[in-house]
């Protein structure tokens, strides 16, 4: 082998590692985008002061999504937005129709207030959720 075939191979070679490092290199480094905090909630209580319901959230920035077992043990998928204030607009869903709204604020005590409509907003009820540990 010449002198010049040999310093080809090397400088291919060379080349070729080079190019698998830095492809390496970029999928083991840590990606720049934040991985995003779910915070899971619990709360009980009432609607209405006399129909009871337990509340299972989990909050991904201002993204809420959860379930609601209410009194008739249905459960219901719940999915909304929290503000940096504490408020919050969700609605609970049995398929893909909306069956209520819940609108209110998160105290500082951790509990929640508000008032649940049922659509097209006709019926309106208070409710207050006292957060709880764990369902």
């Amino acid at each position: 082998m010449n002198y010049w075939t040999k310093i080809t191979l090397v400088v291919f070679a060379l080349g070729i590692s080079i190019i698998t490092w830095v492809q390496f290199n970029d999928l083991t480094r840590p990606s720049s985008a934040p991985v995003p905090v779910v915070q899971k909630l619990y709360f009980e209580g009432t609607i209405g002061g006399k129909h009871s319901m337990s509340l299972s959230i989990n909050q991904v920035g201002g993204n809420i999504t959860g379930t609601i077992v209410n009194t008739h043990r249905e459960i219901r998928k719940l999915k909304g937005s929290i503000s940096d204030d504490e408020r919050f607009l969700f609605s609970e869903y049995r398929k893909d129709q909306v069956t209520g709204t819940f609108e209110g604020k998160i105290l500082s005590n951790g509990n929640m207030r508000g008032v649940w409509s049922a659509p097209p907003g006709i019926k309106h009820y208070p409710f207050y959720l006292n957060r709880i540990q764990r369902i």
